[in-house]
């Protein structure tokens, strides 16, 4: 949002935005926690918690990172290189700044490039929460009648179509618009996402 927010403010005072890096090319690794409020406590070296925050960086890592990514990869012959940005690290220190790599994914195949980066884009915790919920409405759904079997698949379909929307989504929109396009790219994938749902059911 920040950098959406500066590529607009760039666009209305006629200067030329300078992204933190080729969005064209490359795609950043997503974070459910960096830059939001809760930066600071998954970062150990300024959590009140060290030990959780260490447990919580370890495991906001994406789904290309996963064995589904693993499975992706090796499924359209993917090969990356990596791309530096400007990208600040949760960790990121002025003392001992680091910042976070992007990678440029190479294939014959334009949906395994962008199914790559709709990857990682997605974050584990966020995918987990977004089942959370929906598994919350599913418990809902069948304790007021709802025929378990029926609101089982449906909450399958909407949660995979949502995850799916906002995440090629957010990849086509960033990819030919930047960070702008990678907002706007979300909201259009999870609009459509619960369309599909809504169509299936």
């Amino acid at each position: 949002m920040k950098s959406a927010y500066s590529q607009i403010k760039s666009g209305a005072e006629g200067r030329p935005f300078t992204p933190s890096y080729d969005y064209k090319k490359a795609q950043h690794p997503f974070s459910f926690f960096r830059g939001t409020l809760l930066h600071k406590f998954v970062n150990p070296a300024t959590s009140p918690c060290p030990k959780f925050a260490k447990w919580l960086l370890k495991n906001d890592t994406t789904l290309m990172s996963t064995k589904l990514g693993k499975y992706i990869t090796d499924k359209f012959k993917i090969d990356e290189i990596a791309v530096d940005t400007k990208i600040e690290n949760i960790t990121s220190t002025k003392d001992t700044p680091s910042f976070v790599g992007a990678k440029q994914f190479i294939t014959k195949s334009p949906f395994g490039e962008l199914t790559a980066r709709a990857m990682t884009r997605t974050t584990k915790i966020g995918a987990a929460v977004l089942g959370g919920l929906e598994a919350a409405h599913l418990v809902k759904e069948i304790s007021d009648g709802e025929n378990a079997i029926k609101a089982t698949a449906k909450s399958a379909v909407n949660f995979a179509s949502s995850i799916a929307g906002i995440g090629y989504g957010g990849a086509i929109g960033a990819k030919h618009f930047g960070p702008v396009g990678s907002l706007v790219g979300m909201g259009l994938g999870a609009i459509a996402g619960n369309k599909i749902s809504d169509l299936i059911d």
